[in-house]
């Protein structure tokens, strides 16, 4: 999505959430779900594609466990 669009309408029974209102795990789930569909596709640009995502998406997860660690007494 690009800034200033609405996001298109929710899939029945999924709720859209920005990946800061993620956990650490629920950005580790996801980013293990796309290396493991990319370990089933046939076309390479597929997957390259999802291993661009996951790799994206592990900074995001690495940054989550760091806050966790500091919002700890």
């Amino acid at each position: 999505m690009t800034a200033g669009n609405l996001l298109p309408a929710d899939p029945r029974g999924f709720v859209w959430r920005t990946l800061f209102e993620r956990s650490a795990s629920q950005l580790r789930t996801q980013t293990a779900e796309y290396r493991r569909m990319a370990q089933t596709v046939l076309r390479p640009t597929a997957l390259a594609e999802l291993g661009m995502v996951a790799d994206r998406l592990d900074p995001f997860a690495e940054q989550r466990e760091r806050e966790a660690g500091a919002a700890k007494p």
